[in-house]
């Protein structure tokens, strides 16, 4: 785009009014802020250099078109001058930096997540640190009470809620993510009363009987555990207030 020394617009490329979403003809002989408006950074920009009248001028900035559409911009605004060295107006080249903008914007929001990832797994492990010692205070103390004590029931209360909160925690860190396996020769029932201990702990109420078959599989320790874990509890939520049986049949 060229002006002249009034800041007018004298002449705009085909490929300037593809990136401003305009036509020439609107243009041609009008002041600058009939390209970008009279209240951005390109207008102080370009209002800035006619006035002082700078030879090269340099910058990047994010620019509202007239249909609505957001852009970033490259912007070098240098000086015309005619063979006798007399300033004769200016020209203003423009990159369209938008599609690059995006993906760095993008990749830095990726790091950004990736560090909250980070954040949020050592947060989640120091949370469990300190649910589990008041697990085992809680199981300890609902010992020291009878069944159909009000605090008996209080301490079961107290352990429900840090069951959800493990449950919360484990669904938020693992929500958008591809889990990698690892896989090792595990013995499944040995995996199955591990998780076990813990239904046992919080939930003294709850007979539990088991009856395995020996097996050997090659599974993902950590992965298995967490869904036998959902199945369990699951099952114990829907148990509540009843006396009815859940039962858990697991085929490899």
């Amino acid at each position: 785009i060229t002006f002249n020394c009034d800041g007018k617009i004298m002449t705009v490329n085909p490929a300037a009014e593809a990136v401003l979403g305009l036509a020439r003809e609107h243009v041609i002989e009008k002041g600058y802020e009939a390209l970008f408006g009279s209240n951005n950074t390109v207008a102080t920009l370009l209002g800035s250099a006619f006035v002082q009248k700078t030879e090269t001028t340099r910058t990047e900035c994010e620019l509202i078109r007239q249909d609505g559409k957001n852009i970033w911009l490259g912007l070098t605004l240098s000086m015309l001058r005619n063979q006798a060295g007399t300033r004769i107006g200016s020209s203003l080249f423009l990159v369209d930096l938008t599609e690059q903008k995006t993906v760095q914007e993008q990749s830095e929001l990726n790091k950004r997540l990736a560090m909250m990832g980070e954040i949020s797994g050592w947060i989640a492990h120091e949370f469990r640190n300190y649910m589990g010692t008041i697990m085992g205070y809680t199981s300890l103390l609902s010992k020291e009470f009878e069944r159909a004590s009000p605090q008996y029931n209080m301490t079961r209360v107290i352990a429900d809620e840090l069951a959800t909160m493990e449950r919360l925690i484990t669904d938020l860190l693992a929500y958008g993510k591809r889990p990698s396996l690892t896989l090792q020769r595990v013995l499944f029932s040995s995996l199955v009363e591990e998780v076990l201990e813990f239904f046992k702990t919080g939930s003294p109420d709850i007979q539990f009987s088991t009856a395995f078959e020996a097996c050997e599989a090659s599974i993902d320790s950590v992965l298995m555990r967490q869904a036998v874990s959902n199945l369990i509890r699951n099952g114990i939520q829907a148990m509540k207030g009843t006396n009815k049986e859940a039962i858990l049949g697991v085929r490899i």
